[in-house]
């Protein structure tokens, strides 16, 4: 029902699944939403359901999520961004890469941050090129995630924000700099 009612407020239900408890609805979740990307007269409220697996045990919804991200043409960035929001293990981080040249920017940004939880140091380059996107969220995202990596010492974030030759994206790498204070 949550998928085919848009006009139920995400909050509300969130707050009665709470209360449920994570144990009770995670595993039905994770099938309600498998349901719905079978079904194109139920797929629009798919994205309402992933939004809801952000209080869900990880372990249970992420089979799905797995199965959802192998059909990004035929479910669309709707799909794909609320999925890469669940990312939460490295060894889930090929889905972000993957994503990461999508070519719809939200589904950009949603990579970069989940490459912000679940990057690694092999990653840099591709969040080096990130940072260089056109928008300005994909560019904010990549410089948090680079700033996060445990092998990028402040000084070799400044030297990358010194020497960039993209400006927008040295830029962006002094702001989230000053914003973490290590400048």
């Amino acid at each position: 029902m949550i998928a085919q009612r848009p006009e139920w407020p995400l909050s509300r239900i969130a707050l009665a699944l709470t209360d449920l408890g994570a144990n009770t609805f995670s595993a039905p979740l994770a099938r309600a939403a498998l349901a719905a990307a079978r079904e194109p007269a139920t797929r629009a409220g798919l994205p309402r359901l992933l939004r809801l697996m952000e209080i869900a045990h990880n372990a249970d919804v992420m089979p799905a999520v797995d199965q959802l991200l192998r059909r990004p043409d035929e479910l669309g960035a709707e799909v794909i961004a609320p999925c890469l929001r669940l990312l939460d293990d490295p060894r889930e981080a090929h889905w972000a890469r993957r994503f990461a040249t999508h070519e719809v920017w939200f589904v950009r940004v949603s990579a970069a941050h989940a490459l912000l939880r679940i990057g690694v140091a092999t990653d840099v380059d591709l969040l080096n090129r990130l940072l260089c996107d056109t928008h300005w969220w994909v560019r904010y995202r990549a410089a948090q995630a680079l700033a996060h990596l445990p092998e990028l010492s402040a000084d070799a974030l400044m030297q990358l924000a010194d020497t960039h030759q993209d400006r927008f994206a040295a830029e962006m790498m002094r702001q989230v700099l000053a914003e973490r204070d290590l400048s």
